[in-house]
């Protein structure tokens, strides 16, 4: 939208010819921050004016897209047109699309066929995403070759990977509702929660292990019957 309200790219930005070299334009903005390596590359292209190199390089764009251009623009239909173009051309949603029947097919295969040429280290180290959920993803895998081994070599049909958020908060919230739980077993009369179970559940509490409390409550320990349900 910059390049078209500049009125310097009129005649090249709806060209096929030159989509490349706006790409390009595009990723270099994107990833050098000092302004002189930014200028040489654009020096790179031949047919950029010296008043169109001042232009771009004031224009400085941050940030990636969750969708790589492979997706979006190599994989086409059974039509010969990529996503773009169909999003372009039709009413549909991207989600839609993705999951028409050849372009999904097309993805899965795409998948595989990376899965199968790489590591699970190469397509990590190429991933966008961060190093906490990079060392989560490497243990999950290495839950499900356990649970393939167990079973005799079957592997998932499906994997589902959750990360926590915003764990402080939900310390905070689970500190609260141990707190009220705590008022409420303060107030139970003796004959039906004895000490032993107030100061346990104040233990808990004091170790933020709130949900560790609560799946031993419903659990009958036969040597102490200080349970509550």
């Amino acid at each position: 939208m910059k390049l078209k309200k500049s009125g310097l790219f009129v005649d090249k930005l709806d060209s096929n010819e030159f989509r490349d070299d706006f790409e390009k334009i595009i990723e270099w903005s994107t990833i050098f921050e000092d302004k002189q390596i930014y200028i040489q590359k654009l020096q790179t292209i031949d047919w950029l004016t010296a008043k169109q190199i001042q232009f771009l390089q004031n224009i400085r764009l941050q940030g990636w897209g969750r969708l790589s251009k492979k997706l979006l623009t190599a994989i086409v239909d059974s039509n010969g047109q990529n996503i773009i173009e169909q999003l372009w051309n039709s009413q549909q949603i991207f989600m839609s699309i993705v999951n028409k029947a050849d372009i999904k097919g097309t993805i899965t295969d795409a998948n595989q066929d990376l899965m199968h040429s790489n590591s699970m280290e190469d397509i990590l180290s190429e991933a966008y995403t961060s190093p906490a959920n990079k060392k989560m993803i490497r243990q999950v895998v290495k839950v499900v070759h356990d649970i393939q081994k167990a079973a005799s070599g079957q592997a998932p049909k499906q994997i589902a990977i959750e990360f926590a958020r915003e764990s402080r908060r939900n310390s905070k919230l689970s500190q609260t509702r141990g707190h009220k739980l705590q008022d409420i077993y303060q107030k139970i009369s003796g004959d039906i929660v004895n000490k032993n179970l107030k100061d346990k559940l104040a233990e808990y509490i004091k170790n933020n292990q709130l949900s560790v409390w609560e799946k031993n409550s419903f659990q009958m320990n036969k040597n102490d019957q200080d349970f509550l349900f």
